[in-house]
């Protein structure tokens, strides 16, 4: 069986990734917009709505243009 170690990797598995740095790469990629990862949040619980401006801020896009 695979042990996690200290910096959240897995054996040969690699590196486990948030939700929100998932959605941060998808984002900065352009494989999805800003929305779409508001609505993500929303259906994973993270908020209770749709709420674009804390999935900015939680992915960390505060300055305007960072989408």
């Amino acid at each position: 069986m695979n042990e996690i170690t200290k910096d959240n990797t897995c054996g040969d598995l690699g590196r486990v990734t948030t939700i929100l740095e998932s959605l941060e790469e998808k984002v900065e990629s352009g494989k999805i917009t800003i929305r779409e990862a508001a609505i993500e949040l929303h259906k994973a619980g993270w908020t209770n709505y749709i709420d674009i401006d804390t999935t900015k801020e939680l992915l960390g896009f505060n300055s305007i243009g960072d989408e």
